[in-house]
């Protein structure tokens, strides 16, 4: 799934990459996995 994840982002451009990282650590961050 992370290897997905990171082909996905480099296909973003970086404006979309930083966002795509911050809503993803808000989202793990619901779970518990980034503290």
């Amino acid at each position: 799934m992370e290897r997905k994840i990171y082909r996905q982002l480099k296909m973003l451009p970086p404006h979309a990459e930083a966002f795509y990282l911050k809503s993803l650590r808000i989202h793990f961050n619901a779970f518990g996995l980034f503290g």
